[in-house]
């Protein structure tokens, strides 16, 4: 089971005109995530879990170490023990820009 247990605005740039009618705004938000991974077998399970990432992107936070798999690509490696579960927390800082027109 996976969640966005919060998300905070960091900060937010003053608009920026593009010669248009039209503003771009540059937003950085921190995305709190929480993923369960349950085994119901007998046995160990390896996991590998990756999460997309816009770019600039950067994990804060994360409860089992990870690592970048490419520019846009973080990854997971860990083991679910027999009959168990393990939970991974993460945060990450992204930026967002949003386009308004008048």
């Amino acid at each position: 089971m996976a969640k966005v247990k919060q998300i905070k605005k960091l900060s937010e740039s003053a608009p920026i005109k593009d010669g248009t009618r039209c503003n771009n705004i540059k937003s950085v938000y921190s995305y709190d995530a929480e993923i369960e991974f349950t085994n119901s077998g007998k046995n160990p399970q390896e996991v590998v879990y990756t999460q997309n990432l816009p770019q600039e992107s950067e994990i804060l936070v994360e409860s089992i170490k990870g690592g970048l798999k490419n520019a846009s690509t973080y990854e997971w490696r860990f083991t679910v023990p027999a009959d168990g579960k393990q939970v991974l927390n993460f945060v990450v800082k992204a930026p967002n820009t949003k386009r308004e027109c008048n």
